[in-house]
């Protein structure tokens, strides 16, 4: 079965996750905006659900999703930055330090996770953290140990 309720809460969840960040790269140009709030609205409603499934879908099949979220991130930037009307290196520091954010928040969760809630030796418990950690078919990468 390609949906399991597993792969959809890891990709829910992992939406769910990002959204906060996402708002927060348009939020300090919440006048500046090329399309009514709707509009802008509605294509990253429609973006992010395309991503939720695409995660499905890879978590479905066993495949590693790291080409597939750097192809949304580009996707997710070239929107921004269609929909706001600012000059582009404004746009790409507010970007890139959101982004960088969101990289430090969820490493710094992770590393909290493992290594205070996790039994050594055992995949982390929590379910968003089911699809990073999925051995795709065929692969030996995942049976070495989580700690040596």
């Amino acid at each position: 079965m390609l949906i399991t309720p597993s792969a959809l809460l890891s990709s829910f969840s992992y939406i769910v996750e990002l959204l906060p960040f996402h708002l927060l790269a348009y939020y300090p140009f919440r006048g500046q905006f090329r399309f009514p709030l709707w509009a802008v609205v509605f294509i990253n409603a429609v973006l992010m659900s395309v991503q939720c499934l695409g995660y499905v879908y890879l978590y479905g099949i066993g495949a590693d999703a790291r080409p597939f979220d750097i192809s949304v991130a580009l996707i997710f930037m070239v929107t921004y930055m269609s929909c706001v009307k600012t000059n582009i290196p404004k746009l790409l520091f507010i970007y890139t330090l959101i982004v960088d954010y969101i990289m430090i928040a969820r490493g710094t969760g992770i590393f909290l996770e493992i290594c205070f809630f996790t039994e050594p030796g055992t995949p982390p418990p929590s379910s968003r953290r089911a699809f990073r950690y999925h051995k795709p078919h065929g692969s030996d990468c995942c049976d070495q140990p989580l700690y040596a």
